[in-house]
């Protein structure tokens, strides 16, 4: 359960603390929060949090993990990188360290065939010291890898992840490539919803707590 666990252990505790009165409030007793002003909508993915912590782990986090590969993709970009199988690995690595990332894919003919990573590249290259000008990519790359498809949800990705112990996960749908998404996207996704919604929880207290 690796990074969803850790994911989930940091949301709930920003919630929580979005959650919690200020010192000033610290010796107010016996009163109760007044209507909200955010819509229905929001309210119920707040209700619950807003009663302490018990709810933290039902729906606002649920909303983060619920959102689709394809709504990841959208606001990325569907830009990717890609080699040949007779590529070497040096152009691959030199590729990497050019675009800031951490795998390319592996094309021939239209199709992906393969992905190769810097983990690759040093446990395969480096630790077997051979020279990565003279090694294929072929030679090295994980073949046929698992993929994700734009419906999958972050939290369905996350446990491919941590099931399969990889990174990187390319999107097909059906067999075009449309995408790839990393570990990094995908908790970057959940943080950015989740800081969404510390924002209007902090709102929301600040507006309507007596004064």
């Amino acid at each position: 359960e690796g990074a969803l666990a850790w994911l989930r252990g940091n949301v709930r505790a920003h919630v929580a603390s979005a959650a919690r009165p200020a010192d000033s409030d610290a010796g107010l007793s016996g009163f109760s929060l007044p209507e909200p002003v955010l819509t229905p909508l929001h309210f119920a993915k707040f209700g619950g949090m807003l009663s302490g912590t018990a709810g933290v782990d039902s729906a606002d986090e649920e909303v983060a993990l619920a959102e689709t590969i394809a709504s990841i993709l959208k606001a990325k970009g569907q830009e990717r990188w890609s080699v040949t199988p007779d590529a070497t690995v040096y152009d691959s690595i030199a590729l990497m360290a050019q675009r800031g990332i951490g795998a390319v894919l592996v094309m021939s003919e239209g199709k992906l065939i393969g992905i190769i990573s810097e983990r690759d590249y040093a446990r395969k290259v480096v630790l077997e010291g051979r020279s990565s000008r003279l090694t294929r990519v072929r030679d090295i790359m994980t073949v046929d890898p698992v993929t994700a498809r734009p419906e999958n949800t972050v939290e369905e990705c996350m446990t491919i992840m941590t099931q399969y112990r990889i990174r990187h996960l390319p999107v097909l749908a059906g067999e075009n490539l449309v995408g790839i998404v990393s570990i990094g996207d995908l908790v970057k996704a959940v943080i950015a919803d989740q800081a969404h919604t510390i924002d209007q929880l902090q709102t929301y207290i600040g507006c309507n707590y007596p004064g």
